[in-house]
């Protein structure tokens, strides 16, 4: 019934058309109440000369002509009627909770929006509100007048006739027609007593004709043939009161606000205020295609009901039940605060689920179609304080961890360092005897040298092996752990890795303004700028024992005559740019030459390209290739290659 009109909305191309109706529950007359309120005020002898169930316009004129033509009896009466408070805002708010309704036009006469929205909005009367008007505020565009200015006050049919045909206000009439010209417009609050609506509607498309968009009417209640004038008139009739398609439209924009805030459909201010109405801050970024959430936090001072609704199989939801999270998982996002991959857990991936649903105080974020895996992770059975004493004395006191309960009396436990968590595996027989595997698992930043080598030092010597000593919360274990030496050899190229950093500060002097923690190809980076400032020898080495080079020179060259005449091996050296910066820690190093020296060379094939240019395949034998890092590329003096 709604899924249309929802959908303008949700565009944010809806305008809001407000009738007495929309006011009753705060204590104001509906039109026919209040045609009945202004004949009731009527002397005896003036009702005489009036029917009693006249339309609202004109019972307001016949008022006032019996008043002498003076208005000022009818202002006083509909300030009576509407200058009190409300009795109920309820309607009102619901409404202010919809940021997709940029602008509201109303013929009430009461101040129950203005006083709801508050300062987020632009109160616009007559003409001279028309050039105040801030853009990031609602508008609402009281057309039938405000009590505070009673000239402008439209209610008899004079008013009417006023109104629509000498145009007192022009700049605002003509924004209205504007507004109905380009937007689709729900009328909200007319109930079709008022003999105003007609006059309204008559005008609008006298005003606008066939370029005005879709039109639609709601109310709890109107008979066949007023539907089908409305039909008339070009207006879809919709049967429903106004608080319960507010409440259903809130419900619907939940569900769709952040798809629709995906593909663009809604604008970055509309969608953050209408999740901080729901006391929800959340940070985006705006991409050209799409918008991107980064992250959801309660608003201060608030908290987030925050809900994972998801239906999968009897099999599996029997195995979640039970607390069945034997899997170690090592693919784990390692977000922020988790401090850990390699965590027990069950991983349920897209084709697990057959519903899903993640709400945020009730707002949809994810649906199925968004989820790539889940991870259930087993809550830790203890929390605790550990200390390792290694072989020759050195103490690593009081690293925080964590443990967890897995079948056949093993235990997994994660210890936290500050560059690393160290994810262990671990059985404890009988006695004190206790023995384990395990891995690190590094953050992707250290903070300093110091302590990034005093912790991969620990690391060292567990590689090195000998008798450890435990203390776990006071209970304290020993282990015999036996020599790795190619765990050893990874070790040291980590600390190498954190000496070569501080060596290239020293050298460069400055410092870095971020640490990446260890990588092989960071440590090759980093060896290599070390190479270039110490002036040394950078080796890598070759595939398989042997590198294939291939270079162009011209068919007449010394050098393809040397090859062609005399037996290798040679010794060859190439220099060139540098053709893309090193990077370290964000920063990039460039504007020098390599210079790579190949030791063992031998001519493969010369293949002539044209008559002024040849190909050249020669191959190095040796298993290093040797590279040295200038500002100035080599030269050759006689037999001597010069590096400055």
């Amino acid at each position: 019934m709604y899924t249309k009109l929802f959908e303008f909305i949700r565009n944010e191309d809806v305008v809001l058309f407000l009738g007495a109706g929309f006011s009753l529950r705060s204590g104001y007359p509906s039109g026919y109440k209040l045609s009945n309120v202004i004949y009731n005020d009527l002397k005896r002898s003036e009702r005489t000369h009036i029917r009693q169930n006249l339309g609202l316009t004109e019972m307001a004129e016949e008022y006032v002509q019996l008043k002498n033509n003076d208005r000022e009896p009818l202002i006083t009466l509909l300030k009576r009627e509407f200058c009190h408070p409300p009795l109920n805002t309820k309607s009102q708010e619901i409404l202010r909770s919809i940021p997709h309704f940029k602008t509201i036009i109303t013929t009430n006469y009461d101040n129950t929006l203005e006083s709801v929205y508050g300062d987020t909005c632009n109160i616009i009367i007559n003409d001279s509100d028309c050039s105040s008007i801030d853009k990031n505020k609602v508008s609402i565009l009281k057309v039938h007048g405000d009590l505070m200015y009673p000239e402008s006050i439209i209610i008899t049919r004079s008013d009417y006739i006023r109104y629509f045909d000498t145009q007192n206000n022009p700049i605002l009439w003509n924004m209205v027609r504007a507004i109905m010209a380009t937007k689709n417009i729900l009328f909200i609050g007319y109930g079709y007593e008022d003999d105003n609506v007609e006059s309204i509607l008559f005008n609008i498309n006298k005003s606008i004709g066939d370029k005005r968009k879709e039109m639609f009417l709601l109310a709890p209640s109107i008979p066949k043939h007023k539907v089908n004038r409305l039909h008339r008139y070009g207006i879809t009739y919709i049967k429903s009161t106004g608080e319960d398609f507010l409440e259903q439209l809130i419900i619907n924009i939940k569900e769709n606000i952040k798809f629709d805030f995906d593909k663009k459909a809604v604008s970055i201010e509309t969608f953050n205020r209408f999740c901080q109405d729901f006391k929800i801050q959340v940070t985006v970024t705006p991409e050209k295609k799409n918008n991107i959430i980064n992250d959801i936090q309660p608003l201060a001072g608030s908290c987030v009901e925050r809900k994972l609704e998801f239906v999968v199989s009897a099999d599996l939801g029997n195995k979640i039940m039970s607390g069945d999270y034997n899997d170690i998982s090592t693919d784990i996002p390692n977000f922020l605060g988790l401090g850990c991959s390699h965590l027990p857990s069950i991983k349920l991936t897209q084709e697990d689920f057959l519903n899903f649903r993640h709400t945020e105080n009730g707002i949809l974020f994810h649906k199925q179609s968004d989820i790539s895996a889940l991870w259930i992770i087993k809550q830790p059975s203890r929390h605790g304080i550990i200390s390792i004493t290694t072989p020759d004395g050195q103490i690593y006191p009081s690293m925080k961890y964590e443990s967890y309960s897995l079948k056949d009396n093993r235990v997994k436990a994660n210890i936290h360092t500050p560059i690393y968590t160290y994810n262990l595996d671990l059985n404890v027989t009988d006695g004190n005897l206790l023995t384990f595997n395990g891995t690190p698992e590094f953050e992707n930043v250290y903070l300093d040298k110091e302590t990034a080598i005093y912790w991969t030092k620990l690391l060292l010597y567990f590689s090195k092996g000998g008798n450890f000593k435990f203390n776990i919360d006071n209970i304290r274990f020993e282990q015999e752990i036996p020599f790795n030496e190619s765990v050893v050899i990874y070790f040291q190229n980590v600390l190498d890795y954190y000496e070569c950093i501080d060596k290239i500060e020293r050298f460069s002097n400055e410092r870095f303004k971020k640490y990446d923690s260890f990588s092989f190809e960071r440590y090759e980076n980093a060896r290599k700028i070390f190479c270039y400032f110490n002036k040394s020898a950078y080796f890598s080495q070759t595939n398989n024992g042997k590198e294939i080079i291939t270079i162009k020179q011209d068919s007449n060259s010394n050098l393809i005559r040397d090859l062609k005449q005399k037996a290798g091996p040679w010794m060859m050296c190439f220099s060139n740019m540098v053709e893309h910066p090193i990077v370290i820690n964000d920063k990039e190093f460039g504007h020098f030459y390599q210079n790579s020296l190949f030791r063992n060379c031998s001519l493969i094939e010369i293949n002539k390209i044209d008559d002024n240019e040849s190909e050249i395949i020669i191959m190095d034998k040796e298993n290093e290739i040797q590279v040295f890092f200038s500002d100035n590329p080599i030269k050759q003096e006689g037999n001597n290659i010069l590096f400055k």
